[in-house]
């Protein structure tokens, strides 16, 4: 089964489903979305919250932030115990384990989660009742609450940068940073050191499925591959030459040699742009070594609408969906013999997320 994060909620699909069936977190913009399986899942809203459900979407609860968080940028889940993985401002990366309860939260915190309402007229009540002089804390003097977020190492950059993408690949955790790469930690996030030989621009990370340590980077330089959980990384862009900035990449759970990719021209700013032509989706059965521009019912042109996410349904792995920044979605059910448009009535698909 494929999870789709929208504009207005999470929607799933499946085999024997034509078209994709609302699944839960109604009206909110889906902008992250991860499982580690067992009806676990993790989602980031438009907001910038965090929401979790051990029940595959029956239910959900929002997460209270770590304070130094700001708001998120990017989530994954990963570990032992399987916990959500959190990239906040200034790279700052947090963990918490999978339907835990805040260990240090203070009761309105638990209660804000039950019943903001009621925790709104309780707030203003007090606020009538009191001297705002009496109430005020100093910023200066508060304890920043991690709220039951485990604080993890610090990935070393300058400036003010943005965390674009969190991946946990067996042992191997990744963080991308706009501008500043790839950085590698074998240590559960305690400790992260740069990855080196990739550009400073990395889109994507996938673990080849039951291969943890052989792992696909997507960059603005093409594809590139580890075959050490990324201690070292080779190229494998040979067919992308007018088409090197990779948003996306895939690889087909029962053949690994079968990969997908979303890829575009660079253009001057080092992002991309024009021209219109090169932009769509590549194939690769040969594990990266070669790739062919997909054009069987593909959309040649593209007009500029880069593909940000593919994903093949760990269940069925004929099936596969790649979404667009547009928001538009597309499917094949044959493995890629032939693509068409799908959901088109749904607004904006955002992020893919695979559930076996």
């Amino acid at each position: 089964m494929l999870l789709i994060g929208t504009d207005q909620g999470i929607y799933r699909w499946a085999e024997g489903n034509s078209w994709p069936v609302f699944h839960s977190l109604q009206d909110l913009p889906v902008l992250g979305l991860a499982s580690p399986g067992a009806g676990f899942l993790a989602a980031l809203d438009g907001a910038g919250r965090i929401w979790e459900s051990g029940n595959n979407g029956q239910t959900w609860r929002e997460v209270t932030l770590p304070d130094p968080a700001g708001k998120p940028s990017a989530l994954a889940v990963g570990g032992t115990p399987a916990s959500i993985l959190l990239a906040g401002v200034n790279a700052g990366l947090f963990r918490r384990m999978m339907g835990s309860n805040p260990r240090n939260a203070s009761a309105l915190d638990i209660v804000r989660q039950v019943s903001p309402v009621v925790v709104s007229k309780v707030m203003s009540l007090a606020s009538k009742s009191k001297p705002a002089a009496t109430t005020a804390v100093s910023a200066s003097k508060r304890t920043p609450q991690l709220n039951g977020w485990t604080k993890l190492g610090t990935v070393k950059v300058t400036g003010s940068p943005q965390v674009r993408a969190l991946a946990a690949c067996g042992s191997a955790w990744f963080c991308s940073v706009a501008g500043e790469g790839l950085f590698r930690s074998g240590d559960e996030g305690a400790t992260w050191t740069h990855c080196d030989g990739l550009s400073s621009q990395v889109l994507a990370v996938r673990a080849v499925p039951g291969k943890a340590d052989q792992i696909y980077a997507a960059t603005s330089q093409g594809v590139k591959f580890s075959s050490d959980a990324g201690k070292t990384w080779e190229d494998r862009s040979k067919g992308l030459e007018a088409a090197p900035f990779v948003r996306a990449i895939e690889v087909c759970p029962d053949e690994p040699s079968f990969l997908l990719a979303g890829a575009a021209p660079i253009g001057s700013g080092g992002e991309s742009q024009l021209p219109t032509e090169g932009y769509g989706l590549y194939e690769s059965k040969d594990s990266g070594k070669t790739w062919a521009r997909v054009l069987r019912s593909f959309p040649e042109n593209m007009h500029q609408d880069a593909i940000v996410d593919i994903r093949f349904d760990p269940a069925q792995p004929s099936l596969a969906a790649a979404a667009f920044a547009s928001g538009e979605l597309w499917m094949t059910l044959n493995g890629g013999d032939y693509w068409q448009p799908f959901a088109r009535d749904i607004r904006n698909a955002r992020v893919l997320c695979g559930i076996g």
